[in-house]
């Protein structure tokens, strides 16, 4: 399926070199270009909606307890620093769900 792309007469020269430069492939580096505008959009949109990058660190069970860092992006229900207390048996306990 073949598109067209405008490019203004001023910005011939850039068009020319990324040409040349991708071996007269523009449509992978063009692809690769919407791909990267589409997840920049989507990430502002995510933080607009009071999403952020969040980083966990954990002994991971699975793996010898080895050190892992995961991160994602997302909301905390439950912020980190005020964890969720509840009594068991008279007794109160922080548990850390988030």
């Amino acid at each position: 399926m073949n598109r067209t792309v405008y490019v203004p007469d001023d910005e011939i020269e850039t068009w020319e070199m990324a040409r040349k430069l991708a071996n007269d492939r523009l449509s992978p580096v063009i692809l690769q270009a919407l791909k990267e505008f589409i997840m920049t959009k989507e990430m502002e949109a995510a933080e607009a909606a009071g999403f952020e990058r969040i980083e966990i660190a954990f002994d991971d069970a699975d793996d010898n307890h080895l050190p892992k860092r995961k991160a994602f992006r997302g909301k905390w229900l439950i912020a980190p620093d005020e964890p969720l207390r509840r009594k068991i048996g008279g007794e109160t306990q922080a548990c850390f769900y988030s």
